[in-house]
């Protein structure tokens, strides 16, 4: 092989290396090229319609509007506060003829309960009468603890130790 075939030889190997590579690098631009027009139409696939959107929203708002509604109506006239729930407990306390001794905040307040601890003294009855008012009374309760003990006083049969957390109605905008 004389030393001019050679150098056309070498030659030709580099330019057919040359093409390989530049061919493989061009597909597989291409490849990706085409597997993210793919995942771009599979996306357009579960888009929805802004207007669909916004319609749906509007639909959902006012759920949550009407829900809201019905709780505020089931509430009574009883506001969903702290005094409201001091009005709640002195009623309910009053109708079961129980005596409420002490009444302190509880751990910690968040903004969707207000815990409070509460003492009170009256018989067995009276005490199963005030839990019952309080278990239907028109705000939610979370019960953290009941302890229901005998007095050393005659007169009141049973004192009652209650800590418990009293849900409002949240209205987030």
């Amino acid at each position: 092989m004389t030393p001019a075939n050679k150098f056309h030889l070498h030659a030709l190997l580099v330019l057919l290396g040359t093409i390989y590579l530049t061919c493989t690098e061009v597909f597989d631009t291409w490849s990706k090229l085409f597997d993210d027009y793919r995942a771009m139409g599979e996306k357009n696939l579960r888009l929805i319609d802004p207007e669909d959107a916004v319609s749906r929203k509007g639909g959902l708002q006012s759920e949550i509007a009407a829900l809201k509604a019905g709780i505020r109506a089931s509430s009574g006239a009883y506001d969903q506060s702290e005094s409201g729930l001091v009005a709640i407990l002195g009623d309910a306390a009053t109708a079961s003829g129980i005596r409420i001794e002490t009444l302190r905040p509880g751990k910690t307040a968040n903004a969707s309960g207000i815990p409070l601890i509460l003492r009170a003294s009256g018989s067995y009855h009276r005490i199963g009468v005030f839990v019952s008012r309080l278990e239907s009374a028109p705000i939610a309760i979370k019960l953290e603890g009941l302890d229901i003990s005998r007095t050393a006083r005659p007169e009141l049969l049973a004192k009652m130790d209650l800590e418990a957390t009293f849900m409002k109605v949240v209205d987030r905008k």
